[in-house]
């Protein structure tokens, strides 16, 4: 999960069946009011009472729509801020990489909404500053290194004491200030 998204952002539950009856409802609703209206037929104070049913029936629908639109930006924004390799990204960055504009304004209203966490905005500088932890800068750095026992190839990672695959003699690779080969996970096989 993403850790700028709260769990509000996840979507769930399954509430699409009873939104689409009240959107149905209320869209038979409105032909029936816009006929009684074009006969002539309609009274003001049932119109009103019709009018105000039909409102209430696409209320659930219009607020779903509004939820939807909510969590995509807010996974936008999130995906953006996961993508960021500092703790601090500028405005433009993030408008950069969203395509979106004025995103200060939708973080402010995602954070205040708990659709967002772990983002503090400084509206001085146009900054945001981001608290949770970056997987991409937690990667663990890993060399391939001759084994001094029995001089097989091993992978292990920088910094840490590993030990041989093949003999089990401890391979210590402190303060390597070389090239790596490659990042990522380390797997033992």
């Amino acid at each position: 999960m993403n850790p700028y998204l709260t769990s509000k952002a996840i979507n769930r539950k399954l509430t699409w069946i009873p939104i689409g009856f009240s959107f149905l409802f209320g869209i038979v609703g409105g032909f029936s009011l816009i006929e009684d209206f074009g006969n002539g037929t309609l009274e003001a104070d049932v119109g009103f009472v019709e009018l105000f049913i039909v409102l209430l029936s696409l209320l659930p629908a219009v607020l779903k729509v509004r939820k939807m639109y909510r969590i995509w930006m807010a996974r936008k924004l999130a995906v953006a801020f996961t993508q960021s390799l500092e703790a601090e990204v500028s405005c433009k960055k993030v408008e950069q990489l969203t395509g979106l504009t004025d995103v200060i304004d939708k973080t402010l209203r995602l954070l205040e909404a708990g659709f967002l966490q772990n983002v503090i905005v400084d509206m001085k500088e146009q900054e945001f500053f981001l608290y949770a932890p970056n997987l991409q800068n937690q990667q663990e750095t890993i060399l391939n290194i001759q084994c001094p026992s029995c001089g097989a190839a091993n992978q292990v990672v920088l910094g840490k004491l590993n030990s041989c695959a093949f003999c089990g003699s401890p391979l210590n690779v402190p303060g390597y200030t070389g090239t790596t080969d490659r990042k990522g996970r380390f797997f033992r096989r």
